[in-house]
């Protein structure tokens, strides 16, 4: 096969480099869509639920603009009132926002009885002028106390606009967000600062954040991985090196004056591609850097041409593919640099190379891939589609390895590498006497091993599962100040409801009923991380009090069903009939209960939900309404178990196929679960980690197993590979090792190098949960690489011993004849039939 990719390389050339340059083109069409709710699949029960409820109570997603001040009569000062009122007014004029869908003090309408009966107004018409104006107004809102903590904190230092977003209707929820954000960037309330929180909020920052990683993290990996691979195969001495880099740097200043991207600040950028320039070398730098590079492009491309957007997860994949894509390329340099110390013909020295790498490229790329594509197995959108893509790159990476990389390198001469400096360098030295010592010590080491995974065990087993959206922003972000600060001093910012649907029409005003809301609320109240509760109860409470000269005994709902269908006409006849559209249905069939929570934190989502459904099942189920929880937090809390439970799935699939793949190409299952010993290794110490240090297990740590099963698995394969080929040659298993660790090992050593600095750069993401991430994958990448070089050669080397002592018992048949073990002994052929035969599975 390679010998027509040889005669074809001009071809094969030309038509990959089109077809990169076809998918670059596809690029501008990319989206970035940072929404949680694109976890759920779209025929999820919680989805369904989530959208009944927004049809039913016109519920959508809200942005909340806090005006927050230390002012002694807290926002009820004239100036901020005045400030509150011209700022709702300026956020109901912006475009993209429905004048009817903002709420705040300046246009809600206070609950009053009067002599004729009850009556509905607003709490001013004009902003109050005079203090005492200002502090009625606040004896007015705190005998409605429907308000408290919903458009005022109950200690009055916040006071909030509410803005509702919806997803199907209008502009885009994060696109309201930042055009408020940029209105109120013009607005200055004396004695006050205006802050905005809420989920479009939070979801517009994730989405500035993953452009921001996108522009800075992909430059950043390219240059980390040049570096590396310089580092590795580096043929140019430091005054060569030096010289180019001041060429380029000219080169880089020029450009960038040209543009008009010259600045003092960015000296230091573009000094750091001006080295990154000079490093290269077209052998050991250049191609697998094309390999990378085009692996990203196409896998965009492709995804591009699909549609499909790029979420919060899909940020990863540039880094990611610039890191685990150099791999095959590293391991193909690394041989062809080998065996061109030996190999005269350059064509000779690439088809060799090509002859015995083949197979372990394939089988890790497969394995990669099957990692990445295991995520297909689980349920959730984000993650098939990050699988996908992923699965995708390794593949047009591993295509560009089997196809380009030969091809051009057989255009190229044979380096000028002294025989010496391949087998003699002091790392490959250093590789063959440890691999010796590690045979030397094999049952030590394996005893270690099993005693640091039984430790491990353990320490996994402290691990705790929890996360936070709102706290994975990055520190000091406003829309996590504004958030932290409405979550402690005013009702929360994440909402919980239960949709209560009665068997009959107008079943929701039944006072049983009512009264059952009302406790089911009140309990809530109890709870510390519960903040605002609202309910059509509370209404008809504060219009039964108001209509009863607002004695505080009176603050209940009346006996009488027919009361309260009096009180709801009255208040229709006088206030604005859309203000209960949120808490009841037309038919008053159905209600909404809504508890606002003060944590994001799934464990306290968890907690809140479970609670809020073991109330309403003792309080609203035995009166027959059918009660089911939707909102943000039941969202939040499906979201979370769903990518643990696909997590724990595609782990399993990725095990499964990783097996059947190398038991395919190794025809070994054998084999196959001998490389499976660093990478379990790897997991148990991953998980027993984050349980030692406490790190908490969430969706943006839920991959990691995943992913180091597919990419950790290589350096188990490349080892074993090399291990079976050098035994073909007739070495001896001691030989065997200290060969596979001096070849091989060095490297495994560079790739394990380039995928960790490649993955370490998310260390500089703007999110912090990027930054987290990067750094426990490239520890896992760290580890699996160590697990790997000093777990595989004992394994092997019992192995190998304990095939051979079996052959040792066994006749060796030679033509007809068969001869006893002891003869065979004699005559040498028991170490050969072990060396050449028994290791493969063979007789």
């Amino acid at each position: 096969m390679f010998r027509i990719i040889l005669k074809l390389r001009v071809p094969i050339v030309v038509v990959l480099s089109a077809a990169t340059v076809f998918f670059a083109l596809q690029l501008p069409t990319l989206r970035l869509d940072p929404d949680t709710e694109a976890y759920v699949p779209k025929g999820h029960p919680m989805r369904v639920y989530w959208e009944e409820a927004r049809e039913r109570f016109g519920v959508g997603r809200e942005i909340l603009v806090a005006v927050h001040t230390e002012n002694p009569d807290g926002v009820f000062a004239p100036g901020i009132l005045r400030g509150l009122t011209e700022l709702t007014e300026g956020i109901k004029a912006l475009p993209s926002v429905i004048e009817t869908d903002v709420t705040s003090l300046s246009d809600a309408e206070a609950i009053v009885g009067t002599d004729d009966g009850l009556e509905v107004e607003p709490f001013f018409e004009n902003p109050p002028a005079t203090r005492e104006e200002a502090l009625a107004v606040r004896r007015s809102v705190y005998k409605n106390t429907v308000y408290l903590d919903r458009l005022v904190s109950r200690d009055a230092s916040i006071a909030t606009i509410i803005v509702t977003t919806y997803p199907a209707h209008g502009a885009r929820p994060p696109d309201v967000y930042r055009e408020i954000a940029a209105f109120i960037e013009t607005v200055e309330i004396p004695g006050a600062r205006v802050l905005v929180a809420g989920n479009p909020a939070v979801e517009a920052v994730y989405g500035v954040q993953m452009a921001a990683d996108l522009t800075e993290l992909i430059p950043l990996a390219l240059i980390a991985v040049i570096v590396i691979l310089y580092l590795c195969f580096r043929t140019l001495t430091f005054g060569a090196l030096m010289m180019r880099a001041a060429v380029a740097f000219v080169a880089v200043l020029a450009l960038a004056a040209a543009t008009g991207d010259l600045a003092p600040e960015r000296l230091p950028q573009l000094a750091g591609a001006s080295i990154a320039l000079a490093m290269l070398t077209v052998r050991g730098v250049a191609l697998p850097a094309i390999v990378v590079v085009a692996a990203v492009v196409w896998t965009w491309g492709i995804q591009a041409l699909l549609g499909l957007p790029i979420y919060i997860a899909g940020t990863l994949v540039p880094p990611l593919l610039l890191a685990i894509g150099s791999a095959d390329g590293i391991h193909i340099l690394e041989r062809y640099y080998d065996l061109a110390a030996e190999i005269e013909e350059p064509r000779e020295i690439v088809l060799t190379t090509m002859s015995e790498l083949w197979r372990p490229v394939v089988l890790t790329s497969v394995t990669t891939a099957a990692g990445f594509g295991s995520l297909l197995a689980g349920s959730m959108t984000v993650y098939q589609v990050f699988g996908l893509t992923t699965a995708v790159g390794v593949l047009v990476a591993m295509l560009f390895s089997l196809t380009f990389l030969p091809a051009v390198l057989s255009m190229l001469p044979r380096p000028r590498l002294a025989a010496s400096r391949v087998h003699h360098s002091p790392l490959a030295s250093r590789l063959m006497a440890g691999g010796r010592s590690l045979d030397a010590h094999r049952r030590a080491v394996a005893a270690t091993g099993v005693l640091a995974t039984a430790g491990l065990l353990v320490s996994a087993t402290w691990l705790r599962v929890d996360f936070s959206w709102v706290e994975t922003l990055k520190p000091g972000t406003p829309v996590l100040e504004a958030d932290r600060l409405l979550r402690s001093r005013h009702g929360g910012t994440m909402p919980l409801m239960l949709i209560a649907r009665a068997p009959e029409p107008d079943g929701i005003k039944q006072p049983e009923v009512l009264r059952a809301m009302d406790r089911v609320l009140d309990e809530m109240s109890n709870e510390d991380y519960v903040g605002d509760t609202r309910s059509l109860a509370e209404y008809v409470r504060r219009m039964n009090q108001a209509l009863n000269e607002d004695r505080a005994e009176e603050d209940r709902i009346p006996d009488e069903q027919d009361l309260v269908a009096q009180l709801l006409l009255l208040y229709t006849m006088s206030g604005d009939p859309g203000e209960f559209d949120d808490v009841v249905d037309y038919d008053y069939q159905a209600a909404n209960l809504t508890i606002l929570l003060r944590s994001d934190q799934m464990s306290t989502l968890d907690i809140a939900v479970r609670r809020a459904e073991e109330l309403a099942e003792e309080h609203l189920s035995p009166l027959g309404l059918d009660v089911t929880s939707t909102g943000s937090a039941v969202v939040q809390t499906t979201i979370f178990h769903m990518i643990m439970e696909s997590q724990v799935w595609s782990l399993g699939v990725a095990f499964i196929l990783c097996m059947v793949f190398m038991s395919l190409l190794f025809r070994s299952p054998r084999d196959a679960l001998v490389c499976m010993i660093p990478v379990a290794f790897t997991g148990i110490a991953n998980f027993g980690g984050m349980g030692l240090f406490g790190v908490p297990l969430g969706p943006d740590k839920a991959m990691l197993s995943a992913i180091a099963l597919g990419i950790g698995i290589d350096y188990a394969i490349h080892l074993m590979s090399r291990f079976r080929d050098v035994i073909d040659e007739g070495a001896s298993v001691q030989d065997a090792i200290a060969e596979m660790m001096r070849s091989t090992g060095r490297a495994i050593l560079f790739n394990a190098g380039v995928v960790v600095a490649g993955f370490g750069v998310l260390a500089f993401s703007s999110s912090p949960s990027n930054a987290s991430f990067g750094l426990l994958i490239a520890t896992n990448m760290a580890v699996s690489c160590v697990a790997a070089l000093l777990l595989m050669p004992p394994a092997l080397a019992i192995m190998g011993r304990v095939l051979l002592a079996r052959a040792q018992r066994r006749s060796v048949r030679i033509g007809g004849v068969m001869l006893g073990p002891e003869i065979a002994r004699d005559l040498g052929l028991a170490d050969d039939v072990t060396a050449a035969s028994l290791i493969r599975g063979r007789r």
